[in-house]
């Protein structure tokens, strides 16, 4: 069977069937009076694959006539089906009917065939220098989740994060300090890098049915593993001939003395000097071991070195399943021998068991015979000195038959053999499986965990962002600079800026942007091709355009319920919504589409090969409850937006647009026609008493995507200029006073500084009482210097910028430029507005609704009140320094949303220039 990829509720829903429920009926009918059963049988599995989605309609078609039909030959090939469906016929459920593999859809393998130009920028962007401090963030958190006191069923935690955040990359990283084994499962005949241990993979995910016999071979395999390791790193250190010393107290010793125990440190400062004597060594031999591991590895291959210690490894598993006995520990013989949840080990005469190994591994890594034990403290972290890292790991997640136990469930187990000493395994897995490795609490396999009595430690989502992103300089950095597709790249997770620096003359052009559009869609395929579904394993486009949307307009889901979770879980697996925290089971969940413009392009281009706009699309998905659509009409006004600037920038042809098209683009021609004349509402100064084309005819405007803000901080003009940096469009903060959105543009010039970026205020109204009469109080509280809104400081001179209101739920359509105050008071207030008032979403007031305003208006007429976005540390049992590194990687991945430092990493103000 496979993993569960249907809610509880979904299996209901079917379940729920009325002519699924009277074939049930009959089929219980004939088996309780012994008739033969095969063609009810027949009937029921055809209507369960009818139904669901995910299965093979090949076996949806049954004829009786037809000897040789698929579902005919399928209860040939597998006659315990009928057994199958008569159970699933009393417990009145079809669900282990739709977990079966053979119903499945055939998985779609897309193209693969990576180009040689390909290959070398892959190999050549892994070789990059790593950046960023995820590495040193992630031993923090292994370190704390191996402390003694944490009641954890197994040392162990899953690495979640879509595609391309870095999640190999910075295991491997970490390979440099800590001594790991990488293992890479990806699937039998896929490619990729790192490169497939293969033999080890067949070895270790085959297709076993038997439990006990699956529980003693991975016993074997996890003795084997750790002591071939000793038995590697011995061979190391005696190979390089170099004999570390370590003076204490007049006295130098070697290590192989302090091995032996003819050292012992006693005065405390001779146990430091001890302790970062045998990190030293630590690191040297983890760093050996790595490039021993990983040199000269291919695209799809890896070194002999490599391929021999996991031969060595399979060897010495299969000889310690062969000779091992199954020994119960004393709470398993409290429980009784029949239950399978019960603690087991395994051992052998020669070389004992697990916890053997693991006290041999343990005192030549970090003797305790010679350090003592270092702390009574509980609560204090463990340095772990061994990292076991399982990449593409999702095969073993697989269930057998019974649906009760897969390899996973039995190596967990296996696991908690070694718990005592500090070796920690994390699981990787991409392409929609990394949820299986933390299943809801109540529906894991384990009665300990799911009964409480152990603890799941929760996912870790760190993997860092905007690591490779260039620092942009106040009064340097330049619109030009921003558009340009180098620093587009940089910006975000690290894969599109690790490529672009590999790339050569011999790169594609488009070789990013198509990367890019391909990791949206969930593999190489087209947008037609997903369209018409033609074979098993595709991506929906629901969730495609899904993804795409939520990538530009920065949609926030608050899923309630575990389908609700398994809907935007899809999204981060398959689709490049990034997760920022997650607990275990996945029962708390702090999702987002983070500010990436290379992404945000790419969604566009998806988002118009369906010939369909976004609204549309969006409009059909907003039944589902999870997804925030903004009190105030906000996404219907974002929608807008989004839509005239698309317009403009397609007819210019540039990523950045002037002002004057953006606003020619979002207005009729004839309300367009009135800003020749249109003066400012207040003035300044009397100079800049001009035309508002006129005035702003050497701005420009440059966004394709949102950002939503949580501070209305990040509104003050010394943060604005910032924005136009990553191409963004800004949300403001739920329950914002005044104002909704707020577009930046560069007022003159390129730089972009707080001295020559200025913005377009805008505040939505869904309000019917709203209606085509402007209200002064409403651009009145647009005020720059407001307490709610804060743009400048006292004595600061504001440049001219321009104030909308949408009124979009008016029953009437209009736009009316507001005509300046009379008199000398305009001359009063320190700065200069343009105001204009929109009324309805009509085709007459914002051309680019088009035939569309019915789909606007379902938009607007639902809402969702917001949910603050998750930073804070999921797991309240870690120390603060642990909790405070999580929180701030975690905020890395929100740019520019709050002032916090975390948020801003890449901005340097001229505050700080001067500091400098």
């Amino acid at each position: 069977m496979v993993p569960d990829d249907l809610s509880h509720e979904e299996h209901e829903r079917l379940d729920r069937d009325e002519l699924l429920i009277l074939t049930i009926d009959a089929f219980n009918s004939l088996h309780a009076i012994n008739q033969p059963t095969l063609m009810a049988a027949r009937a029921i599995l055809t209507l369960v694959v009818t139904k669901c989605g995910l299965l093979d309609k090949r076996y949806s078609i049954s004829s009786e006539k037809d000897s040789k039909d698929d579902v005919t030959q399928l209860f040939e090939r597998h006659p315990w089906l009928v057994s199958l469906v008569q159970e699933c016929c009393v417990t009145r459920t079809a669900r282990k009917l739709r977990l079966l593999k053979i119903l499945r859809k055939p998985a779609v393998t897309p193209p693969q065939d990576d180009t040689e130009e390909e290959k070398r920028m892959v190999l050549e962007s892994w070789d990059l220098q790593y950046q960023g401090n995820a590495t040193h963030v992630l031993l923090d958190i292994i370190s704390d989740y191996l402390r003694t006191d944490r009641n954890n069923y197994a040392p162990l935690a899953s690495i979640i994060n879509s595609s391309g955040t870095g999640k190999s990359r910075m295991i491997d990283e970490l390979a440099k300090t800590i001594i790991s084994v990488p293992m890479c499962l990806r699937d039998a005949g896929s490619k990729g890098f790192p490169p497939a241990d293969d033999d080890l993979r067949s070895w270790l995910v085959p297709r076993q049915t038997d439990r006990e016999e699956t529980e003693r071979r991975l016993h074997g395999f996890l003795h084997s593993l750790l002591e071939v390791t000793l038995q590697r790193l011995k061979e190391m250190e005696s190979s390089q001939g170099v004999v570390e010393m370590l003076e204490v107290a007049g006295k130098t010793w070697t290590v192989d003395d302090m091995l032996a125990g003819k050292y012992k440190a006693s005065e405390q400062s001779e146990c430091q000097n001890v302790v970062a004597f045998f990190i030293r060594r630590q690191e040297r031999l983890a760093s050996t071991f790595r490039e021993l591991m990983t040199h000269g590895q291919a695209f799809g291959s890896a070194n002999d070195y490599r391929r021999k210690f996991f031969k060595d490894v399979i060897s010495g598993a299969n000889k310690f399943a062969a000779e091992s006995e199954r020994v119960q520990t004393q709470r398993g013989r409290a429980r009784g021998r029949a239950s399978q949840s019960s603690p087991v080990r395994y051992r052998v005469s020669s070389d004992g068991d697990i916890r053997q190994a693991g006290n041999r591994l343990n005192e030549f890594i970090y003797p305790t015979k010679v350090l003592g034990r270092q702390s009574t403290d509980r609560t204090a972290p463990r340095r772990p000195i061994l990292i076991l890292a399982f990449d593409e790991s999702h095969g073993l997640t697989e269930s057998a038959m019974d649906d009760e136990w897969s390899v996973f469930s039995e190596l967990r187990r296996a696991l908690r053999q070694a718990a005592h000493v500090p070796i920690f395994s994390l699981f990787l897995a991409t392409g929609g499986k990394f949820r299986r490795f933390s299943p809801e609490l109540s529906l894991d396999p384990s009665n300990r965990i799911s009964g409480q009595e152990f603890s799941v430690l929760p996912p870790i989502t760190e993997t860092g962002f905007d690591v490779l992103a260039y620092v942009a300089y106040e009064g340097v950095i330049t619109l030009s600079r921003v558009t340009d597709l180098d620093w587009m790249c940089h910006l975000g997770r690290p894969l599109f800026g690790s490529l672009f620096d590999s790339a050569n003359a011999d790169t594609p052009p488009d070789h990013i942007q198509n990367l890019a559009k391909h990791k949206i869609l969930g593999g190489r395929f087209t947008v037609a091709q997903i369209m018409r579904q033609q074979l098993g394993g595709l991506p929906t486009i629901g969730d495609c355009v899904l993804a795409s949307v939520a990538i530009r307009f920065a949609l926030e889901f608050n899923p309630t319920t575990a389908w609700q979770r398994h809907s935007v879980l899809k999204l981060v697996e398959r689709h490049m919504r990034l997760c920022i925290s997650a607990t275990s089971g996945f029962e708390a969940l702090s999702t987002t589409s983070s500010s990436e413009p290379i992404l945000a392009e790419a969604a566009l281009e998806i988002l118009s090969e369906t010939h369909e706009s976004p609204v549309r699309h969006l409009a059909g998905r907003l039944d589902v409850p999870f997804i925030d659509r903004g009190n105030r009409g906000e996404l219907a006004a974002l929608l807008i937006l989004m839509a005239a600037r698309d317009k403009a920038a397609r007819m210019k042809g540039t990523r950045d647009i002037s002002l004057c098209e953006f606003l020619e683009a979002l207005m009729p021609a004839s309300a367009y026609a009135q800003l020749k004349d249109a003066l400012p509402v207040l003035c300044c100064t009397k100079a800049e008493n001009k035309p508002l084309l006129k005035a702003f005819k050497k701005s420009r405007v440059w966004f394709n995507h949102v950002i939503k803000i949580h501070d209305f901080k990040m509104l003050s003009s010394h943060e604005l200029w910032k924005f136009m940096t990553r191409g963004a469009m800004i949300l403001c903060a739920t329950n914002q006073v005044a104002v909704d959105i707020v577009i930046p543009f560069c007022y003159s010039g390129n730089v972009l500084s707080r001295k020559t970026v200025s913005a377009i205020l805008i505040q939505v109204k869904n309000a019917d009482s709203y209606g085509q009469n402007p209200r002064d109080s409403l651009f009145h509280n647009m005020n720059p210097f407001a307490g709610g809104i804060q743009m400048y400081k006292a004595g600061e001179t504001p440049l001219p910028f321009i104030r909308m209101v949408f009124a979009l739920a008016s029953q009437e359509s209009a736009v009316k430029i507001i005509e300046p105050t009379r008199g000398s008071d305009r001359f009063v207030d320190p700065f200069t507005p343009y105001d204009i008032w929109f009324a309805g979403m009509a085709p007459e007031t914002f051309p680019v609704v088009g035939n569309e305003q019915n789909e606007y208006k379902v938009i607007l007429q639902r809402s969702l009140p917001n949910a603050n976005a998750a930073y804070s540390s999921s797991d309240p049992g870690a120390s603060q320094q642990v909790n405070d590194a999580r929180e701030n990687i975690r905020r890395n991945s929100a740019p520019l949303c709050e002032p916090k430092a975390a948020h801003n990493t890449k901005y340097v103000t001229l505050e700080e220039i001067a500091a400098q």
